[in-house]
């Protein structure tokens, strides 16, 4: 039986690590750069409103995951007022 190391394991946690960390960032990302606290339409979507348009944008997929997750229907406003719908 081998007691060596095996030398792939540090690369791998250290990529988990960073997969982990970067996800992270762009969920704190979607909820925290909007400008202000995001708002409840009358049938039950919410409406997230950022300061740039290509913040929208960078956030699409998010707001397609809680459309998703949550049955609501999600908009993503730019800062020109343009509506994304996922």
């Amino acid at each position: 039986m081998s007691t060596e190391r095996k030398p792939y394991a540090a690369p791998i946690l250290v990529v988990l690590l960073l997969l982990v960390v970067v996800f992270g960032a762009y969920v704190g990302g979607y909820f925290g750069l909007m400008m202000g606290p995001a708002d409840v339409t009358s049938v039950g979507g919410v409406v997230r409103i950022y300061r740039y348009r290509w913040i929208a944008y960078a956030f699409y997929p998010a707001g397609y995951l809680e459309h998703l997750a949550t049955g609501h229907g999600v908009q993503l406003v730019g800062g020109n007022g343009e509506m994304l719908h996922p």
